[in-house]
């Protein structure tokens, strides 16, 4: 028999059917959570193909290159040793401000230093993009500006997830032997995952790539 409880208004309500309403409502919100994180990572994916197919088409001052590199990876645990290698894209690079993408993979060392291992890192994948302003000349100072996001996993196993923030760094251009360059740079990250918890790293880089005028 199915059991019904009146409100102070006189309607009848059915406890068990208030119950599940709310436990759909609750497991809609995590859908959209997860699709709106899932549509900002491919957002961010488009974008920088984008970017590389806007700077082939206009045939003018691309770098593409490899990075390697080491630095640190915070979440709300320790800061362990990072090793970081990946890929780094930059278009119209001829002038004085030119787009800059990049791609790198995220390996840390250490146990959970007595941490819980659901707060330690143990690689993360990021991607990020936005405006490079360098200097002129043969050597060339640069700054970076531009958005990121990555993914994660913890040492906790099937503990992780995506995070959105924004990329700073700064380095030198130093031209090599005929189109090829070195890179050395410095990149820190901001990121925040979907529950509102932040991740920070920072590391030192050196990219070695060519050039297409």
């Amino acid at each position: 028999m199915r059991s019904n409880t009146y409100s102070k208004f006189g309607r009848v309500v059915n406890p068990g059917l208030t119950k599940t309403r709310k436990q759909s409502g609750v497991a809609a919100l995590s859908m959209a959570r997860s699709v709106g994180a899932h549509v900002a990572d491919r957002i961010c994916k488009l974008w920088m193909v984008l970017l590389a197919t806007v700077g082939i088409a206009a045939a003018q001052g691309i770098d593409l290159g490899a990075l390697a590199g080491a630095g640190g990876f915070t979440a709300s645990g320790p800061t362990l040793a990072a090793g970081q290698v990946g890929v780094e894209a930059c278009v119209f690079c001829t002038g004085r401000f030119g787009l800059f993408g990049e791609y790198s993979h995220w390996f840390t060392a250490g146990g959970t230093k007595g941490y819980n291992a659901s707060d330690v890192v143990a690689r993360a994948d990021l991607a990020g993009g936005g405006l490079r302003i360098q200097g002129r000349g043969r050597i060339r100072p640069f700054v970076d500006f531009g958005g990121a996001v990555a993914t994660d996993e913890h040492r906790m196993a099937g503990y992780g997830g995506r995070m959105g923030g924004a990329v700073v760094g700064g380095g030198v251009r130093i031209p090599l032997r005929g189109s090829w360059y070195i890179r050395p740079q410095a990149r820190m990250y901001g990121l925040i995952t979907d529950d509102l918890g932040w991740h920070w790293a920072l590391s030192g880089l050196v990219g070695v790539g060519y050039s297409w005028k």
